[in-house]
């Protein structure tokens, strides 16, 4: 993926994640009040959302690469990436369980659904020409 549609990508998910952001944070005030460590944690998650999704694109755009070159795909290099999309995730949920008074672990989690939600939906919404 290009450098720019890349960028409009994420400028997109962004948005939409700032408006699931909103809704969770309202559907959750029923349940736990107006708190600001539900707010935060939900930042946290929203962070670790687009630094996974922007490793994901390294680990693509890697792989384009070397297709082109034509070399073979580097099981190593894969599975470096997939390490360290899972330890930026275990990092933040750490953070949170560690710091429940700041970040709520239950927030911190939700964001990471939204690309999922997120795709889904356009695939539902987005006209066929």
């Amino acid at each position: 993926m290009e450098k720019a549609a890349f960028m409009a990508e994420i400028r997109m998910l962004c948005i939409r994640a700032a408006l699931l952001d909103l809704s969770a944070y309202l559907i959750s005030t029923f349940f736990y009040g107006f708190t600001l460590r539900f707010a935060l944690g939900l930042l946290l998650g929203t962070v670790v959302m687009l630094c996974n999704l922007f490793l994901l694109q390294r680990s693509i755009s890697r792989v384009v690469y070397e297709a082109k070159r034509g070399g073979k795909a580097d099981i190593a290099m894969h599975t470096r990436y997939y390490i360290y999309r899972l330890a930026v995730f275990s990092a933040a949920f750490a953070v949170s369980l560690l710091l429940p008074k700041i970040f709520s672990p239950i927030a911190a989690v939700i964001p990471v659904f939204y690309p999922k939600l997120i795709y889904t939906a356009q695939g539902f919404f987005k006209k066929n020409p």
